[in-house]
């Protein structure tokens, strides 16, 4: 892979362990020709790890000046990662200043919000989840993905998001369908309604290759018959790392490639000078 980019970065502004000059350091050492960061966006409620409302300004201006800086040498961009809350959604855009930024990656992460106020953030622990599907769902698993993926669509219709990040999370403590059934012809029809959207907004889709390095069973998102019917319908792809680190910026990119090269998808995208490029792979 001649070009080498990731628009999907976390720092230690929410829950990454690298600060951002270490990522440009990183970037540039390893030949790569962009980097995006895209921070956790702050949110009207307590969370532990998305950004702080007074940091913003902050990380704007310092990746500005880091562009400025770094010249021709290594593109880079001001991305944000931007929560879908229903109730809050007017108020989060606000707060993540979307008009200052290169592009945003809108993912789902909270799917209600527990007695004690707490919101449940499904990429937590398998015994989070649980406690998620029990005490704010009565169980019933079907409703949770349900409600997953009808947020998904409400979000790309409301939010106008450039990506959609890890577009199947919810699956990722559902081993041996623990909590619903991904064979069942239920979830398969509501993800080619999610299908319909990305392809009426021209969404493009990341394959977030997190999961092959952190989830103990190797998880692409999105699952492999997602990504083929996401290219049956002409739904733009990229590869991103969602790293948290510097060794992760690119981790597991070449296997992504293959895969995506086996399923017969011809071209990624990605961000150059403003415009999104196809790269034919």
């Amino acid at each position: 892979m001649s070009l080498k980019f990731n628009y999907h970065c976390h720092t230690v502004l929410s829950d990454g362990k690298s600060i951002l000059s270490e990522y440009i350091d990183y970037a540039k050492k390893t030949g790569m020709t962009a980097i995006g960061f895209s921070e956790h966006c702050p949110v009207p409620f307590y969370s532990s790890w998305n950004m702080k409302k007074d940091d913003v300004e902050g990380y704007i201006n310092t990746i500005n000046d880091e562009k400025i800086k770094n010249g021709n040498n290594l593109e880079i961009f001001c991305g944000m990662e931007i929560d879908y809350v229903p109730e809050y959604c007017n108020e989060i855009l606000e707060l993540s200043q979307i008009e200052k930024l290169d592009y945003s990656i809108g993912s789902v992460h909270y799917l209600g919000f527990f007695d004690d106020t707490h919101a449940w953030n499904i990429d937590d622990s398998f015994e989070k989840f649980q406690e998620g599907v029990q005490k704010i769902y009565k169980g019933d698993g079907e409703k949770v993905y349900k409600t997953f993926y009808l947020r998904t669509i409400e979000m790309i219709e409301k939010m106008k998001p450039t990506i959609v990040g890890h577009i199947d999370k919810i699956r990722m403590f559902n081993n041996g369908n623990y909590f619903f059934d991904q064979e069942s012809k239920e979830y398969k029809s509501i993800i080619q309604e999610v299908i319909k959207y990305l392809k009426k907004n021209d969404t493009i889709v990341e394959l977030n290759t997190r999961g092959t390095y952190k989830h103990p069973l190797k998880y692409w998102y999105p699952d492999i018959w997602i990504i083929k019917e996401l290219n049956k319908n002409g739904i733009r792809m990229m590869i991103n790392s969602d790293c948290h680190k510097t060794d992760e910026i690119i981790k597991n990119f070449e296997d992504a490639l293959a895969l995506l090269r086996s399923v017969d998808v011809k071209y990624i995208w990605y961000l150059s000078h403003g415009k999104w490029i196809d790269y034919k792979i």
